[in-house]
């Protein structure tokens, strides 16, 4: 089981037993629970699962919380998940898409050193590889 932390939050692999208040988390963690690359975001204080990094693949997916929202633990939970794909799992590469008018993900994609890339159907294409990201 991988986890890693910062002060505030917990990232830790998903398991099926996963449980938050968002029906939406709650169902990421039975889809994905157990499957490599994929996190529960977890705030210390409460030790409540806040959010999910999917990324069982290529590609990255990432939920937190509405109530957890624009408090860093998005950029905090990216970051340490970035660590872990990259470093612990062996990822080469990952892939993120958002929408354009998203400028809370767009941000914490940029600080987090991904590259902008396509747009096609008002959605943003974003990848960031273990090179780029070991030179940050």
């Amino acid at each position: 089981m991988i986890a890693l932390e910062t002060d505030e939050v917990i990232l830790r692999s998903l398991t099926r037993r996963d449980t938050a208040a968002d029906c939406g988390l709650s169902a990421a963690a039975f889809d994905y629970g157990g499957k490599e690359g994929c996190f529960a975001l977890v705030k210390k204080a409460s030790r409540a699962v806040i959010g999910v990094v999917l990324c069982p693949g290529e590609e990255l997916m990432m939920e937190i919380l509405p109530t957890e929202r624009d408090l860093g633990f998005g950029s905090d939970g990216l970051t340490l998940a970035l660590c872990a794909l990259f470093g612990l799992i062996g990822r080469e590469r990952v892939t993120a898409f958002c929408a354009e008018e998203n400028t809370a993900a767009v941000k914490t994609l940029l600080r987090c050193g991904f590259r902008r890339g396509e747009t096609a159907a008002g959605r943003v294409s974003w990848s960031l590889t273990e090179e780029e990201w070991e030179r940050l």
